[in-house]
């Protein structure tokens, strides 16, 4: 073939689910597919794709997922067994368990624990990202400027300036 791009699909073959700016749900929620969020939910999510909670999406809850990325607020742990992208809206209290972990500048992270597997990135063009956490476990911060990148293994109480 030449010249025509093929259009990524959702990582379970194009299936998703969607729940709308609006709606609250109380209680778990279980997908095997992707799941984008609107609305709010105060209860635990488990999916077996990726999340992507919008930025008026809200959970109280705990989230475990394949991949997530989120542009809204999370209240509660956060496990990734691969990529969670944090964007420049995202308010995150709770811990963070991620294989890797990319934050935007601005995104705002008051949490206790992040601890990833693999690195830990930030995406900066000349702002300062800070962040609050009280333990970080093996984490590699990298900044786009050069000679800005920093390692941190247990750092316990402390608030990052970048």
């Amino acid at each position: 073939m030449m010249g025509i791009k093929q259009k990524e699909e959702n990582t379970n073959g194009g299936l998703h689910n969607t729940l709308a700016a609006g709606t609250t749900v109380k209680g778990d929620i279980v997908t095997e597919t992707d799941f984008r969020l609107d609305g709010k939910i105060e209860g635990d999510v488990s999916c077996s794709g990726k999340i992507v909670i919008g930025p008026k999406g809200n959970v109280t809850g705990n989230i475990v997922s394949t991949n997530a990325e989120i542009l809204g607020e999370v209240e509660g742990s956060i496990h990734v067994s691969a990529k969670l992208v944090l964007k420049a809206t995202a308010v995150i209290k709770g811990d963070i368990f991620a294989q890797t972990l990319e934050i935007e500048p601005n995104a705002r992270f008051n949490g206790g624990k992040i601890t990833t597997k693999s690195f830990f990135i930030i995406k900066s063009q000349n702002r300062r990202s800070v962040f609050s956490f009280n333990s970080v476990t093996s984490c590699f911060i990298s900044d786009s400027r050069p000679y800005r990148n920093k390692t941190f293994t247990h750092v316990p109480s402390s608030k990052t300036t970048i």
